[in-house]
C-alpha cells in the first residue's frame, strides 16, 4: 500500500512538472525578441535558432549526444554490432547484407532513463528476424533524449540526429550500393521526428512508420520540419494518444501521412486507466509500439482497420467497406492507396496481446407501431458456424426512435463466429441511476474521451443524448391516449384508443441485417413471429432472428 502511495505521487510529479515546464517553455518561445543562434558541427553543418526551429533552443553537441548505429542481423540475432560512419572495417566485420531489407528503428523522448521507451526494440528485433531475412538497426541516441523534463531540449536534438541518420545512410549507399528504396524507417514518438526530418533528405526512401509522433516542438512546424507524407514514397502512422488533458497531448493528433490509423479513435486506449489513482499517462502513448509489433508476430491476428471520415461515423457502424482499399491490416502489412494522402482508418482493439477483435455493422429496422414513452438498452447475441457471442449491449446512449427507419451499430468482439447463422435480440429498461462513488477526479474528467452527440445519418433519423437506453416516440396526445386529470371524463375516441401496459411496452423489430468487416459477408435475419399478432417484443424477452 505504502508503495503505490509512492508510486502514485511519483507520477503525479513527474506528470505536473513536465506539463508546467512545456508551459512554460511555450511562454519563453513566443519571445520574438529573442536573438538567434547558430551551432556548427562537421560534417553535419550548421543549427540555428532562426525559423521553423525558433521556438526550441540549439541543439546539444553531436558528441554530447553520442549517436549509434547498432545493427542485428540472423547471424547475429542477440548481439550488437556497431557501425562507425566512416569506418569501413566495422562495416565489414558487421554482417550487413546488402541484398536483404534494411530497417531502422528509432526511439523517442526517455527523460531520465531508457526505461520504457527503448526496450521495444529487442521484441522489434527478435519478431523481424523471425520473419525475415534482414538488416535491423537500432538508432540509439540516448545521450540526447535523456533531458529530464526539458522536451524542448529533446526536440532541438532531433535535428541532430536526424542528420547523423542522414549522414549514415549515405555512407553506407555510397560504400555497399544499396537502395534506399529498400530503407524502412520505423520511430517511436520523436523517433518518428528523426524519421521524417532524415526521409526529407534521402531520394526516394521506401518507407516510415510514424509510431505516435510527437507533437511538441514539431506540430505547428511545416511539412519539410516535421513527419509528413513527402518524406518517404511511403508514409503510415499509428496514432493512439492526441490528448492527455485540456487539449494537450504527447503526439499529433491530425492526419500527415499516406494513410493514418486511430486505434480506438487514437485518443484513450482500452487497458489504460485515465483516472487519478492510475495515471498511466505514458501507457496510450505507448500503446502505438505495441500493437505494431502484434502485427510482427505471424502467430497473431491482423488488426484489421476501415476507412472513414470520421470516428463518430465509424462508432455508427457505417464504415465497414472493404471496396476499393477502404480496409487494409494496420501495421506492418499497411500499403498506400493509390492517388490519395492522409487516409483515415479506424479500428477498435482490445487492451492487452492479442489485440485483434472482429468488427461488424449491425442494422435494425423498426416496424410502424403504437409506441408508448419508454427507456431501454438494446443487446444483440450473434451466431455463427464456429460458436456464439457474448450479449452485447448495442447502444451506449438514449435514443430516440422513429418507426420506419433504421439504426445502424457498430458490435465489436474479441471471439470468431464464422459463418453468420442468425442473431438473438433484446431489449431491458435502463438500472436506475447510481450516485457518483467519489472515485473520480479532475484528471479523469480532462481524460475522458467517449465520444458523444453523435450526428444523426440521413438514413437513420435517430439522436444520441446520454448514456442509458432507447426512448420512443409518442404517437398520439396526452388526450389521445386516453390520459386525464382526474376530473374530466375520458370521450369515446378516447376509450377507442386506450391501451393495456402489455400492448404499449413492446418494441418492434421487423428485420435485423447484419455485415462483417474481416469476410465482407451480409446476412439478412427476420422476426420469427413477423406472420402473427404478436411480432411485439416485451423488454428482457429474447427473441432469435433467422436468415430471411
Amino acid at each position: 500500500m505504502f508503495h503505490d502511495i509512492i508510486g502514485v505521487y511519483r507520477q503525479v510529479w513527474t506528470f505536473l512538472t513536465i506539463y508546467v515546464q512545456l508551459t512554460l517553455s511555450s511562454i519563453a518561445a513566443g519571445d520574438s525578441a529573442r536573438q538567434e543562434e547558430e551551432l556548427c558541427m562537421s560534417p553535419l553543418g550548421c543549427f540555428s535558432t532562426a525559423p521553423p526551429f525558433s521556438h526550441l533552443p540549439l541543439p546539444w553537441h553531436r558528441e554530447v549526444i553520442n549517436t549509434k548505429f547498432l545493427l542485428r542481423t540472423r547471424s547475429n540475432p542477440d548481439e550488437d554490432r556497431q557501425i562507425h560512419t566512416g569506418n569501413v572495417t566495422s562495416l565489414m566485420t558487421s554482417n550487413f547484407e546488402d541484398q536483404v531489407k534494411t530497417y531502422i528503428s528509432i526511439h523517442g523522448f526517455t527523460l531520465f532513463s531508457d526505461i520504457p521507451d527503448t526496450h521495444w526494440r529487442f521484441e522489434f528485433t527478435k519478431r523481424l528476424l523471425e520473419r525475415e531475412n534482414a538488416n535491423v538497426f537500432f538508432v540509439d541516441w540516448q545521450g540526447g533524449s535523456q533531458t529530464g523534463v526539458d522536451a524542448r531540449q529533446a526536440a532541438s536534438n532531433v535535428r541532430v540526429v536526424a542528420s547523423e541518420l542522414v549522414y549514415f545512410c549515405k555512407w553506407l549507399q555510397n560504400q555497399t550500393g544499396v537502395s534506399f528504396e529498400t530503407f524502412h524507417l520505423v520511430g517511436f514518438s520523436f523517433g518518428s521526428q528523426v524519421a521524417g526530418l532524415a526521409g526529407g533528405q534521402l531520394e526516394n526512401l521506401g518507407r516510415i512508420t510514424g509510431m505516435d509522433p510527437a507533437a511538441y516542438g514539431f506540430e505547428d512546424n511545416p511539412p519539410d520540419a516535421q513527419l509528413d507524407e513527402t518524406d518517404a514514397m511511403f508514409v503510415d502512422v499509428i496514432h493512439t494518444d492526441g490528448e492527455i488533458i485540456a487539449g494537450w497531448g504527447p503526439s499529433i493528433k491530425r492526419p500527415i501521412g499516406h494513410v493514418d490509423f486511430y486505434p480506438n479513435g487514437g485518443l484513450n486506449q482500452p487497458g489504460c486507466d485515465p483516472s487519478f489513482t492510475g495515471m498511466d499517462w505514458y501507457c496510450d502513448h505507448s500503446r502505438a509500439y505495441q500493437l505494431f509489433l502484434d502485427t510482427l508476430d505471424s502467430a497473431s491476428p491482423p488488426l484489421r482497420a476501415y476507412r472513414c471520415d470520421s470516428y463518430e461515423r465509424f462508432l455508427a457502424g457505417t464504415c465497414m467497406s472493404c471496396r476499393a482499399n477502404r480496409c487494409m491490416n494496420m501495421g506492418m502489412e499497411a500499403s498506400r492507396v493509390p492517388r490519395k494522402k492522409h487516409v483515415k482508418l479506424y479500428l477498435h482493439t482490445t487492451g492487452h496481446s492479442p489485440y485483434r477483435v472482429y468488427h461488424y455493422s449491425v442494422k435494425i429496422h423498426f416496424r410502424p407501431g403504437r409506441y408508448h414513452s419508454y427507456s431501454g438498452t438494446l443487446y444483440v447475441t450473434l451466431h455463427g458456424a464456429q460458436g456464439d457471442t457474448e450479449e452485447i449491449s448495442l447502444n451506449g446512449g438514449e435514443l430516440t426512435i422513429e418507426p420506419r427507419k433504421s439504426r445502424t451499430f457498430l458490435v465489436t468482439t474479441k471471439r470468431p463466429v464464422g459463418k453468420l447463422q442468425g442473431v438473438t435480440f433484446r431489449w431491458a429498461a435502463p438500472l436506475p441511476p447510481q450516485e457518483d462513488s467519489g472515485t473520480g477526479s479532475w484528471f479523469s474528467w480532462f481524460k475522458k474521451r467517449s465520444v458523444e452527440n453523435i450526428p444523426p445519418l440521413l438514413d437513420n433519423e435517430l439522436s444520441l443524448h446520454d448514456r442509458h437506453g432507447v426512448e420512443f416516440l409518442v404517437k398520439e396526445g396526452a388526450q389521445d391516449r386516453g390520459f386525464s386529470d382526474g376530473n374530466s371524463v375520458p370521450s369515446a375516441r378516447q376509450r377507442r384508443h386506450r391501451r393495456s401496459s402489455s400492448e404499449d411496452d413492446v418494441l418492434y423489430v421487423r428485420t435485423i441485417r447484419i455485415k462483417s468487416g474481416l469476410s465482407q459477408e451480409r446476412i439478412r435475419l427476420c422476426n420469427p413471429r413477423k406472420r402473427t399478432r404478436a411480432e411485439g417484443i416485451p423488454p428482457n424477452q429474447s427473441v432469435r432472428f433467422r436468415a430471411c
